[in-house]
């Protein structure tokens, strides 16, 4: 599946580009079942659990253990318009499988930030040739903490301090409140909603944050982030599944990929 102008052009302005319902009802069950087997595996060092609660926060690395998220890095709907938005051949920089279970299991949400200057500081991530993709398997609504994004933010270059909360071992890259506020002023906000199966592509530079999902109504995301293979961590000293070291450029599956056997 290849994007087109108009679609290049607007992510290119506003920092994203949503297209609604790219997987169908059979592949987001396909995606939907694999999520035991993700958090079965209790010794994976990429298995983050919050702090306060205890239950999984997110897990980083998922490719490392599962095929099926191997196949969807691979996909043509996802990998295809990644090599468009980056201009070129791209490989697996980090998956991660993010619950958001709510009431059933809650866990904090993510405060204000840009993932490129994280890859960039911690990794050596030369530049923001990375996108993240994310493939919604729940409904997102207003209520299950959906993703909060401040559009074209993502051309004002990296706005980070390193004086945000300590999460998951290190002190997080933060975007103050100030900064935050006067993006809004300028840009305003978006609660990204849509139905399972729905896609988001967005700049590793674009402001973002999502909440504490605290109704009864699980939002669970599997998240894929690629990069430009001439734009390889310099200094990745954190693990695979952090930073992914295999920088081999990723080749395009068949479209019904996530349908045929395991062993196939």
């Amino acid at each position: 599946m290849e994007l087109t102008q108009a679609q290049l052009e607007q992510y290119e302005r506003e920092g994203f580009l949503f297209l609604e319902r790219l997987f169908s009802a059979r592949e987001v069950a396909a995606l939907d079942e694999i999520i035991p087997e993700l958090l079965a595996v209790q010794n994976f060092s990429g298995l983050r659990r919050d702090e306060a609660s205890g239950h999984v926060r997110r897990i980083h690395g998922t490719h490392f253990y599962c095929e099926r998220i191997r196949r969807l890095a691979r996909h043509p709907r996802l990998l295809t318009p990644s090599e468009q938005l980056l201009r070129g051949r791209v490989y697996l920089h980090q998956s991660r499988f993010i619950p958001k279970f709510g009431l059933a299991a809650p866990a904090q949400g993510f405060p204000w930030h840009q993932d490129f200057p994280t890859w960039h500081v911690r990794d050596g991530m030369p530049g923001p040739r990375a996108v993240v993709v994310a493939v919604f398997i729940d409904e997102v609504t207003a209520y299950n903490g959906p993703i909060l994004m401040i559009p074209r933010s993502h051309r004002l270059g990296m706005m980070t301090c390193d004086d945000g909360p300590v999460m998951e071992g290190y002190r997080q890259l933060t975007v103050s409140p100030e900064q935050v506020t006067d993006l809004y002023n300028a840009e305003g906000l978006i609660a990204l909603q849509g139905p399972p199966g729905s896609v988001l592509f967005m700049h590793s530079n674009l402001v973002h944050a999502s909440s504490e999902n605290i109704s009864p109504l699980r939002r669970a995301m599997h998240q894929l982030v690629y990069n430009s293979v001439e734009n390889a961590c310099a200094n990745p000293v954190r693990p695979d599944e952090d930073a992914a070291r295999d920088c081999t450029p990723l080749h395009v599956l068949p479209e019904d990929c996530l349908l045929t056997p395991a062993n196939a």
